[in-house]
């Protein structure tokens, strides 16, 4: 999403946004929409440690759902139609996790993962060996994995909380 300074039209703001693009429609830091997402001001969802709100709280949060309404309904039944697709998404992950700690108890081959992300094993190691996956990651000499094991219960709780599930 490119960095604007202002926001012209409700046509150009995402059905679900980010702190960032949230404080450039208000007109406020950063801080201050985070301030107002966790006293309950502003409604939102956080997952991990990024907050996501929807097009529709900010536009009940400055008052023009009750002021246009009808002209807002075309774009309620998107957001609903947008929160059925994200709620389908997540729980196609859910079961597919489920899937994947069923198939590994213990702990979860590096192909595996690189498979589910769509990603390649080697940019999966790189990753783990930068950033250690925040600290699910173990490396251990073998061959199968390029000396990096995932162990299941790590990942599990690592991907639970990144994700708020």
């Amino acid at each position: 999403m490119p960095k604007k300074k202002y926001v012209y039209c409700w046509d150009e703001v995402p059905v679900v946004i980010d702190v960032i693009y949230a404080s450039v429609i208000l007109g406020l830091t950063a801080v201050q929409v985070r301030i107002l997402l966790r006293r309950g001001d502003l409604k939102g969802v956080k997952i991990g440690r990024d907050w996501r709100i929807t097009k529709s709280s900010i536009m009940e949060f400055i008052g023009i759902e009750s002021e246009n309404k009808s002209n807002i309904s075309s774009d309620d039944k998107s957001i609903s139609k947008s929160e059925a697709t994200i709620h389908d998404f997540l729980q196609k992950d859910i079961d597919k996790l489920a899937e994947i700690v069923e198939k590994y108890p213990f702990q979860i081959p590096v192909p595996v993962i690189a498979d589910w992300w769509h990603c390649s094993e080697d940019s999966l190691r790189n990753a783990l060996k930068q950033q250690g996956l925040l600290g699910i990651a173990q490396k251990q000499p073998g061959k199968v994995n390029a000396g990096f094991v995932i162990p299941t219960g790590h990942f599990v709780r690592w991907y639970t909380c990144k994700w708020g599930m």
